[in-house]
C-alpha cells in the first residue's frame, strides 16, 4: 500500500514539476511571439515617400498609384497632392510660406508603408530602384538610418533569443529527465522482476511509455492553462496587448508546449526504463 502511495506521489510530483517547466518555456515563447509582432508593427509604421515631379501628368499618377496598390510589398499607401502637402506643412509648423512665396515649393508624393517582411535593406533597395525608374518619379525618400538601426537590432535580438531558447530547451529536457527518472526509481524492482521472468523489452517499456504519454499531455495542458490565465491577466492590465494577439499562432504555440511535454516525458521514460533493465540486481539498492 505504501509502495503504491509512493508511486502515486512521485507521479504527481513529476506532473507538477513538468508542467511548471513547460509553463516557463511557454512564457519565453510568448515573449518571443509578441516581441516579433511588436517589431513587425513598428516596421510597418515606417513611411516611405515616392516624390513626384511637378511635370507628371494626372494619368501617370493614376497608373503609378495602381502599380503601388497592387505591389506585393505594399501594406498601405496614400497620395498627397502639392496642395495637401502645403496644408500639412502649415498646420504642422505654423509657418505660412505663402506670404513670402508666390508658388508652392512642395512636391506631390505617394507615401507607402511596407509589409514587415519587405522592410529590410535588400528589399527596400530593390523597391527603390524599381520606383525611381518609373516615369514622373523624382525621388524615393525614407529614414535610412532608422530602418538600418531597426534591422540591425532585430538581427541581434534574434540571435540572442535563439541562443536563450536553445539553452532553455536543454535545461527543460534535463529537468524533465531528472523528474521522470526520480519517478521511475520507485519502479526499478518491478522492471527488473519483469525482465527476470522473460518479458521482452517492448513489453516492459510499453505501459510506462503509455503512462508517460498521458502524463506529458496532462502536464502540457496544465502549463497551457497557466499561460491562458497569465495572458488574460496581462491583457486586463495592459489592454494595448490585444492588438498583438494572433489566435492561430497562439494555438500553435500552446500545441507545441503540449508536444514538448509528451516528447520529453516519453523520451526520458524510455531511457530510464532502459537504464534499469541494464543494471545488475545489486546496483538497484
Amino acid at each position: 500500500m505504501s509502495v503504491k502511495r509512493g508511486n502515486n506521489l512521485s507521479r504527481v510530483y513529476a506532473i507538477i514539476t513538468t508542467s511548471l517547466v513547460l509553463f516557463m518555456v511557454g512564457i519565453s515563447f510568448l515573449i518571443f511571439l509578441h516581441g516579433n509582432k511588436l517589431i513587425d508593427q513598428f516596421k510597418e509604421s515606417v513611411e516611405f515617400s515616392v516624390i513626384l515631379k511637378d511635370t507628371i501628368e494626372n494619368e501617370r499618377i493614376i497608373t503609378l498609384k495602381e502599380k503601388i496598390a497592387s505591389a506585393p510589398y505594399t501594406q498601405q499607401f496614400e497620395f498627397v497632392s502639392k496642395e495637401e502637402a502645403m496644408n500639412r506643412y502649415i498646420e504642422l509648423t505654423g509657418d505660412d510660406f505663402r506670404e513670402m512665396l508666390d508658388n508652392n515649393p512642395l512636391y506631390a508624393s505617394i507615401n507607402i508603408k511596407l509589409k514587415a517582411k519587405y522592410a529590410n535593406s535588400d528589399s527596400i533597395q530593390f523597391i527603390q530602384n524599381r520606383l525611381i525608374g518609373e516615369v514622373g518619379v523624382a525621388e524615393f525618400y525614407y529614414e535610412k538610418k532608422l530602418v538600418d538601426a531597426i534591422n540591425d537590432n532585430l538581427k541581434k535580438l534574434t540571435l540572442i533569443v535563439v541562443a536563450i531558447s536553445i539553452i532553455l530547451l536543454i535545461i527543460t529536457f534535463m529537468m524533465i529527465d531528472g523528474t521522470v527518472r526520480l519517478a521511475m526509481y520507485s519502479n526499478r524492482f518491478i522492471i527488473r522482476s519483469m525482465k527476470l521472468v522473460g518479458a521482452t523489452r517492448w513489453f516492459i517499456v510499453k505501459p510506462y511509455l503509455i503512462r508517460s504519454l498521458f502524463e506529458g499531455i496532462l502536464s502540457g495542458l496544465l502549463a497551457v492553462g497557466g499561460l491562458v490565465i497569465l495572458l488574460n491577466i496581462l491583457i486586463s492590465v495592459i489592454p494595448e496587448l490585444t492588438v498583438l494577439q494572433d489566435v492561430s499562432l497562439t494555438i500553435t504555440l500552446f500545441s507545441i508546449v503540449v508536444c514538448f511535454g509528451v516528447f520529453f516525458s516519453s523520451l526520458s521514460t524510455y531511457f530510464a526504463v532502459g537504464k534499469y533493465l541494464k543494471m545488475k540486481l545489486d546496483e538497484l539498492y
